[in-house]
């Protein structure tokens, strides 16, 4: 038909607040429509930190000039929970309940606990799109009817 094939990208997009002209535009995934509904976070050392979909990817990028950083595997398909950070680490649940924590620096992974070890017997959570919260040094994830605080 003449018509050539084309891959379509996620595109994460950053604008200069003080004129709300586009600063950078960065490639972190292939299109899905029902995709990359997820928050990222600021890690106040000058790095976007959030997940891309499909497949399942946490990704830093450069909050200045939207360079990669570095990524690291999530693999849950579709992504959606926000990503939260503190005290250098960055923090999401995935679609199968698990809690992920990885290092912010380096996207090394230091944590995949699944929820359901700490949910009272015969709750198993579920996909959610809920994040993580962090307050007074815990943890509070949620996956589906599951909530649990985790203190260091």
């Amino acid at each position: 038909s003449g018509r050539a094939n084309t891959l379509a990208f996620n595109l994460f997009h950053v604008a200069r607040t003080d004129t709300m002209q586009r600063a950078w535009d960065q490639i972190v995934g292939v299109t899905c429509p029902a995709c990359n509904a997820a928050a990222w976070a600021f890690d106040g050392d000058g790095a976007v930190i959030g997940a891309s979909s499909p497949v399942g990817t946490m990704v830093a990028l450069d909050a200045d000039a939207g360079e990669h950083r570095w990524a690291s595997p999530i693999v849950d398909g579709t992504h959606y929970q926000s990503t939260s950070l503190a005290g250098g680490v960055a923090f999401t649940v995935d679609n199968a309940g698990n809690l992920l924590a990885f290092d912010a620096a380096t996207g090394i992974p230091l944590l995949r606990r699944p929820m359901q070890l700490d949910a009272p017997t015969g709750i198993a959570p579920g996909v959610t799109s809920s994040g993580v919260a962090i307050a007074s040094g815990m943890v509070i994830a949620a996956a589906g009817n599951v909530v649990v605080a985790y203190a260091p």
